[in-house]
């Protein structure tokens, strides 16, 4: 089985090292979408066709697992991703990270994006 992961750039490489470090076995299909890079300045309408057609290519490859490493997909495309895509199990990193800050009991938490 092969795991895709999706950037708009190059900071998911960091979530491709920690996973490979901990399937070494496991295959791996990156995608850092710098075509369309950045996110930020689009409208969400435009994140969610971004998405949709990443996600196609990664179908196309017969890969059906992704991590979406991209907080601005998460933030506006996952949810419309796993209704068009319901055949494919995405993983997203703010939940488990707003999950994870929640152990803490931090009354204050910077963001630098």
């Amino acid at each position: 089985m092969t795991i895709g992961i999706i950037d708009s750039g190059l900071g998911g490489y960091s979530i491709y090292h920690a996973l490979h470090k901990a399937y070494p076995k496991a295959a791996f299909h990156f995608l850092a979408d710098q075509k369309n890079a950045p996110y930020g300045n689009k409208t969400a309408e435009e994140i969610k066709s971004i998405a949709h057609k990443n996600i196609a290519w990664f179908k196309s490859k017969g890969i059906h697992e992704i991590v979406i490493a991209c907080n601005t997909m998460n933030a506006v495309a996952l949810e419309s991703l796993k209704i068009d895509f319901p055949e494919i199990k995405f993983y997203d990193v703010v939940y488990p990270t707003v999950k994870q800050l929640e152990s803490y009991h931090l009354s204050k938490i910077l963001v630098v994006g």
